[in-house]
């Protein structure tokens, strides 16, 4: 699995350090830019640091 997003600015970053809003904002870039699938893994692999984010936000809410 892919553990890291390629930054144009501060180049690898782990994801699983990344905060949600950083985690929201690669994603929607990624999305937006998008042009082929060489960045799929990322994508994914950030829709899973996310769902896991918001996991938390929820038990939370909940608790």
């Amino acid at each position: 699995m892919t553990t890291h997003y390629n930054s144009s600015s501060r180049g690898p970053v782990e994801i699983a350090s990344m905060r949600y809003e950083h985690a929201l904002n690669a994603r929607d870039k990624l999305m937006r830019e998008r042009s082929d699938d060489s960045r799929d893994a990322e994508i994914a692999a950030l829709n899973d640091h996310i769902a896991g984010i918001e996991a938390t936000f929820e038990e939370r809410a909940d608790g």
